[in-house]
């Protein structure tokens, strides 16, 4: 097996996660501020989606969030 930290991958790796982790975090403050919802129920939301996209692709979390803010609108009715 190559010796990852002798070619620098693992700071590749590290950088690439941080530059990923940064424009998610702006993609979500971008839609925090475009929403009309209260800042409460948009604090609710994006926990919720924190707490349920782990590994997912944004793609994924994009649709998923878009049936839960349906179903919210629905007043939780399925």
């Amino acid at each position: 097996m190559t010796d990852q930290t002798r070619w620098g991958i693992d700071l590749v790796q590290q950088e690439n996660k941080y530059k990923r982790h940064e424009q998610i975090k702006a993609e979500r403050q971008t839609v925090y501020d475009s929403s009309n919802l209260d800042s409460k129920t948009k604090d609710r939301i994006l926990k919720f989606v924190d707490d349920n996209s782990h590994n997912k692709t944004m793609g994924e979390i994009q649709s998923e969030l878009k049936n839960i803010i349906h179903n919210f609108m629905l007043g939780g009715r399925q």
